[in-house]
């Protein structure tokens, strides 16, 4: 009989995503920062379709503390910090 051996996902194959300000007001802090497989998030759009979060709702995306487009490719071991519209005046 041959077992299936689960996929491995090494650290060095993902990306951390952070959803920062109300973006993750609804969901537990310790899923507010998460590693995804690259392949699941090979741009900041994947990963922020990936996780349910509206695309209307994000005002800026950082990518390694640099601003980056929503479709901007990804490398394993990137930080990607989602941010939400702020409004003010």
């Amino acid at each position: 009989m041959n077992e299936e051996t689960p996929d491995i996902i090494s650290p060095a194959d993902t990306v951390t995503i952070v959803l920062r300000g109300y973006l993750g007001r609804d969901i537990p802090a310790s899923t507010r920062s998460l590693s995804l497989p690259l392949a699941e998030a090979p741009t900041p759009r994947a990963a922020i379709m990936h996780l349910s979060v509206q695309i209307s709702a994000v005002g800026m995306i950082l990518v390694n503390k640099q601003q980056a487009g929503m479709d901007a490719p990804l490398r394993a071991g990137d930080l990607v910090d989602i941010l939400p519209l702020m409004g003010g005046g």
